[in-house]
């Protein structure tokens, strides 16, 4: 039995369907690689995003409810602010949370809470108190654990006075 090869087939050859494989697998790779850090880089942008927005909304009621208050106290990581109408405002730092909870006659009013991403390290500064209290949200990155004196890149930094109009000379 002879096989004539002729110079008119119409199919390919067990190595070209073999190499024209390897090529689109190697392809597929790469493209899978470039997805899931297309998607990993997408979900860190909303997730900064959302952070963005949640210290946006809390910035706006920390500054009017520290300028609005008499008094303010700090005790471990809880703002108590105390205001002339029996209010009492604390903000309290539960790990990448911020929590409010307003009180009038110890009976709540009103609660909100700020979640913030799961880097976030919160942390009141007190250094100026009484006339001033500082919030500060750094970014915890994992690579600089490694390098304790490397410094943490600050992402909100938010100082305001109580009540900065009143009279203190009464």
């Amino acid at each position: 039995m002879i096989f004539k090869c002729s110079a008119d087939r119409n199919g390919y050859t067990l190595i070209e369907m073999i190499i024209a494989m390897s090529i689109l697998m190697i392809l597929m790779a790469i493209n899978a690689k470039w997805i899931h850090e297309s998607i990993k880089f997408a979900s860190k942008v909303d997730d900064r995003k959302r952070q963005h927005l949640s210290l946006d909304r809390l910035d706006n009621k920390l500054r009017q409810d520290i300028r609005q208050s008499n008094s303010m106290a700090l005790e471990n990581r809880s703002l108590t602010l105390t205001f002339d109408d029996e209010l009492v405002v604390t903000y309290s730092i539960d790990g990448t949370r911020i929590t409010i909870v307003k009180e009038r006659d110890s009976k709540i009013v009103f609660q909100d809470r700020f979640e913030l991403g799961n880097r976030a390290d919160i942390q009141w500064d007190s250094s100026e108190m009484p006339e001033w209290i500082s919030l500060v949200v750094r970014d915890r990155n994992p690579t600089l654990r490694s390098n304790p004196d490397a410094a943490m890149r600050i992402d909100y930094y938010m100082r305001a006075a109580p009540n900065p109009w009143r009279n203190d000379e009464n």
